[in-house]
């Protein structure tokens, strides 16, 4: 292992987490299931200084802190769009964007 390298990623990413309390973040996630079935979120925050992978959570329970979301990339599935919906108006400094991988996917499976 190169630890020199990892040593630079590390000081990176908590040159970026700095950034976050002064200029908010984005989540970024995508949900998986495992071989065990099990329903996993990749859980990444992004802002102009970078992104970093956050972790990896089974399901729902976490809290980043909502003080420091402005957005939401989310697929627009429907499951999603409801909890979206429900989640900027409750939130109102809360931005959603559609996840644009999952909007090109869904035309090519209608061009089929």
């Amino acid at each position: 292992m190169d630890f020199e390298r990892v040593g630079n990623t590390e000081r990176n990413i908590k040159k970026i987490k700095r950034t976050w309390v002064h200029i908010g973040v984005t989540i970024m996630f995508d949900r998986w299931s495992d071989v065990k079935s099990r329903s996993l979120i990749n859980l990444l925050i992004n802002n102009i200084y970078g992104t970093v992978f956050f972790k990896l959570i089974e399901a729902y329970g976490h809290d980043i802190g909502e003080h420091l979301i402005v957005q939401l990339v989310i697929d627009n599935v429907s499951a999603y769009m409801v909890a979206r919906t429900k989640l900027v108006e409750k939130r109102k400094h809360l931005y959603w964007t559609p996840c644009v991988t999952h909007c090109i996917n869904l035309i090519f499976k209608k061009l089929g």
